[in-house]
């Protein structure tokens, strides 16, 4: 824990909201690439990248930029055809409904990504925010009393209900984790400052 070693408590909140926000773009990048191998996503093209072996990742994070900045107008784009209802679907060709089908999933795999992105700034804010706070204070404490601001609470709660997100981040952390929430959820219910 952070206050057994030389790491300054909010150096070591950082670390773990920076984890955090690694492993929800990871997520983000499994998404992508199940969607891909699915086949209801095709990239092609190429980039200039700066370094050698860093195209495939980099245009990957480009496609999921594009499909987050356009996540409404794609959902408006389909919008007609999630809306027809399954007794209607029977009266349909069978081609026709598994592309409907493959339609869901892909809007369904678009607004997790947007979701986890959005996750992943918020984390990302948070970690580049976090104050030199006071020594001595717990990671959890520190944690619990920078939650309160601009979606950090609910974003803290998916990684906390993440199983993946609490694996990477390890029993330890992930106990840091839990034991910020427990704490501001508390401390919330009892009418006290953190």
């Amino acid at each position: 824990m952070a206050e057994n070693h030389e790491v300054p408590t909010w150096l070591y909140c950082q670390d773990i909201l920076l984890s955090i926000k690694e492993e929800l773009v990871a997520e983000a990048l499994d998404t992508l690439e199940q969607e891909i191998k699915e086949k209801r996503i095709d990239i092609q093209g190429s980039m200039v990248t700066a370094q050698e072996g860093s195209e495939d990742v980099e245009k990957k994070m480009f496609v999921i930029d594009n499909l987050r900045h356009r996540a409404d107008e794609i959902r408006e784009r389909y919008k007609s055809y999630m809306s027809i209802k399954d007794s209607d679907k029977a009266k349909l060709d069978p081609e026709f409904v598994g592309r409907l089908e493959s339609m869901r999933k892909f809007l369904l795999a678009v607004t997790q990504i947007s979701m986890l992105m959005d996750y992943s700034d918020v984390f990302n804010e948070w970690a580049s925010s976090m104050d030199r706070g006071p020594k001595g204070v717990k990671p959890a404490d520190l944690l619990a009393s920078t939650i309160d601001e601009d979606g950090r609470r609910e974003a803290m709660e998916f990684a906390s209900g993440s199983k993946k997100i609490m694996e990477y981040l390890g029993e330890e952390d992930a106990g840091i984790v839990k034991e910020a929430i427990a704490s501001h959820k508390g401390a919330k219910s009892s009418g006290e400052s953190i």
